[in-house]
């Protein structure tokens, strides 16, 4: 069967100074899908790209100043594209975000990245990385589901430095290669990979119901005490036999903060009483039962959620 392969060679050095930043920018999308740069990288940027794609399968190499590119939800819209990228760092940091999580991801690591959601890329320094992308339906096949593990840093696998090694070097000589040398290197870069992967998503599972069991104990802990205006994170997590920065990621990874949660849930309570026409109480009073000290902060946190005055919720409420 005859190999389609392509290689590209780009160099900001054969731009002109004012237009080497957008050309870079368009080379950036050509390859990855369309991203954005901001205003804080240099027109006048100095970078290179080798990049050779084969059946689906594309290894892109490059090296370049500071950076900061965003992919936006209507850049993944416009462009249609859903395949998988393999972020490996060489010579620095870059700073990752993608999925609801933020990364600095480092030498040594790699990070999965779904091009069908928005990403940022940022990097301070001269970074040299290498950027291995799959077609969707391709390392979907063999993980099942690698959204779950998109968006953090993996490092931790038998086999992880010696993939890197292997991806390193193969990067390094992958324009010297003939077209079924670099095809057969590519997919075995391609099952190396998706094989570190894939523990790492059993991994991941087993650590997702860990925290799932343990965010659920935390805000069981919470709605027990709504009705103490001391209430906050260092008691929880005192009681709960872990650190406060934990109860805070535990929150961050569902969306929402510990804060913000505590919060809705007293708003909650509160509406409960309120809707109870067997509660003969005043608005001042059901504040404080719900945690609040402070009525006319109860009062203006109340609108904020129901978009009605606590007395305005109460009158609502269908006779008994």
């Amino acid at each position: 069967m005859q190999v389609r392969l392509t290689r590209s060679h780009f160099s900001t050095g054969v731009i002109p100074p004012d237009d080497q930043r957008n050309s870079w920018a368009d080379w950036v999308s050509g390859l990855h899908g369309k991203f954005s740069v901001h205003r804080s990288m240099p027109k006048n940027y100095v970078g290179r790209i080798v990049a050779i794609r084969c059946d689906g399968l594309q290894i892109v190499k490059f090296d370049g100043q500071r950076e900061s590119l965003e992919r936006k939800r209507s850049h993944a819209a416009a462009d249609g594209l859903s395949h998988f990228e393999i972020i490996v760092p060489l010579s620095d940091s870059v700073s990752i975000s993608h999925c609801g999580k933020q990364a600095d991801l480092s030498p040594g690591q790699f990070m999965a990245v779904d091009m069908s959601e928005p990403t940022n890329f940022e990097h301070a320094r001269s970074l040299t990385a290498i950027a291995f992308a799959f077609p969707r339906a391709d390392i979907a096949g063999r993980l099942g589901s690698p959204e779950k593990i998109c968006g953090q840093p993996l490092a931790r696998h038998p086999l992880l430095a010696a993939s890197l090694a292997f991806i390193s070097t193969f990067a390094e000589s992958a324009d010297l290669m003939d077209d079924h040398s670099f095809a057969v290197g590519a997919r075995h870069i391609r099952d190396l990979l998706a094989l570190v992967m894939l523990d790492n998503v059993d991994a991941y599972s087993c650590e997702s119901a860990t925290r799932a069991a343990m965010l659920a104990r935390i805000k069981k802990l919470i709605n027990a005490q709504l009705e103490d205006p001391e209430l906050d994170l260092t008691g929880i997590a005192s009681a709960a036999g872990i650190s406060v920065r934990y109860v805070q990621s535990l929150f961050q990874s569902a969306g929402t903060t510990a804060q913000q949660f505590i919060r809705e849930q007293r708003l909650r309570y509160a509406a409960d009483l309120l809707a109870n026409p067997y509660k003969k109480i005043t608005v001042t009073e059901i504040a404080l039962a719900a945690g609040f000290s402070n009525s006319s902060h109860f009062a203006s946190a109340f609108k904020e959620l129901f978009d009605c005055t606590p007395s305005e919720f109460r009158r609502r409420q269908p006779n008994p």
